[in-house]
């Protein structure tokens, strides 16, 4: 995956939950995709499309590269996000449950 697919321009990136999903799967690739991970996870500001697996796998990104992760949810599909995360805020009671379980 390059960079220009990534809509990188070095200072912001926008990716889909999917694009996010499919770089973190082949991240391991090269020593030229290790390096392009760490500059869009670095950068990444918008995240869009993204289903609960995408929000755990950016938050395995950030955690790969050494980064303190808080999470929020309030749904019974984050709970794999919470399990990740070093810090987890649960929004209303469903989310209060989801930390419980």
């Amino acid at each position: 995956m390059t960079e220009k697919q990534n809509h990188f321009d070095g200072e912001f990136v926008v990716m889909s939950g999917n694009e996010l999903t499919q770089f973190y799967r082949n991240r391991n690739r090269s020593e030229e995709d290790k390096a392009i991970a760490k500059r869009i996870v670095k950068n990444l500001k918008i995240l869009y499309e993204s289903t609960p697996e995408d929000s755990t796998n950016l938050v395995k990104f950030l955690k790969e590269q050494g980064r303190t992760v808080m999470a929020s949810g309030r749904q019974v599909q984050d709970q794999d996000l919470f399990a990740v995360s070093d810090i987890k805020i649960a929004l209303g009671k469903m989310g209060q449950d989801t930390l419980t379980d």
